[in-house]
């Protein structure tokens, strides 16, 4: 979108050259330059007016995609440090898990062991 708003201008200060060259070649032609000095200063002015208006109205949209590009940015910022922070507490509960694995493993072998010595003073 900004990129158009350069040639659109240059484009526009074209036309305002070539009116304005136009105007004068017209006026100078008819003899009454005072006349023809002033419409061409009044038809400058208000090109010039319609050329300043259009750099103003590009900087603005340039100025609203930054703002929004930076937005963007922020919220990215925002989700990556959840994922990041997600992905620690993912990893804790992976590493609480194994640990309780192994625990339970070891409980487990300590029931069955208290078992084997249950039954072998049970029958001796």
């Amino acid at each position: 979108m900004s990129h158009a708003a350069p040639a659109s201008s240059s484009l526009l200060t074209r036309c305002c050259v070539a009116v304005i060259l136009s105007v004068s070649q017209i006026g100078s032609q008819s003899g009454s330059q005072s006349g023809s000095q002033s419409v061409i200063q009044v038809l400058a002015d208000v090109l010039l007016q319609k050329l300043q208006s259009l750099r103003q109205s590009s900087d603005q949209d340039r100025s609203k995609l930054e703002k929004r590009f930076k937005e963007r940015l922020k919220e990215m910022d925002v989700k990556m440090k959840d994922l990041h922070r997600k992905e620690k507490q993912f990893c804790q509960l992976e590493r609480l898990k194994a640990r309780s694995e192994e625990t339970c493993a070891r409980l487990n072998g300590d029931i069955l062991a208290i078992k084997q010595q249950k039954v072998s003073c049970v029958a001796g």
